[in-house]
């Protein structure tokens, strides 16, 4: 079903196949891999669709005009997906959003685990028993995993 707003957009199909990988982690025949990944690429789809739309509807409403630039200017200056939501949250609510609360810092996890996932970069920490080691920012990344109980010490 088409959803008024965004009318089919990518971020809706991601958000559909993150629900169903959850429903298979549920039933047990899945990892959370995939959830994990498809929630990610929602959120960003969803920087994306809000752009498209703050530009469909720039002229009939002021706010939607600031947040078209705004999503323009973070675009070109390539920030990433945090900083995109967070400044539109701040365009259209015209309240800053607290980084240190939740549900900023599951979100922050999420897309910092994806990245760590779709960009991989050499290992820092080094080698033990022939295993990549954890550098301090992967470690760091384990440490809120493990404290949201995503993954097991």
């Amino acid at each position: 079903m088409k959803n008024a707003i965004f009318g089919g957009s990518r971020s809706q199909e991601y958000f559909v196949y993150a629900r169903q990988a959850y429903q298979r982690v549920e039933e047990g025949v899945s990892s959370g891999l995939e959830t994990t990944l498809m929630s990610a690429f929602a959120c960003e789809a969803f920087a994306f669709d809000l752009e498209q739309q703050a530009e469909f509807r720039k002229s009939s409403h002021p706010k939607m005009a600031e947040l078209y630039v705004t999503l323009q200017n973070l675009e070109r200056e390539r920030k990433n997906t945090q900083q995109k939501f967070f400044d539109s949250y701040e365009v259209l609510t015209g309240e800053c959003y607290d980084k240190s609360a939740e549900p900023w810092q599951a979100f922050a996890t999420l897309i910092t685990l994806r990245d760590r996932l779709v960009h991989p970069r050499p290992p820092r920490g080094g080698f033990v028993n022939g295993l990549a080691a954890a550098g301090k920012r992967d470690q760091k990344l384990l440490r809120r995993l493990a404290s949201a109980g995503v993954i097991k010490n």
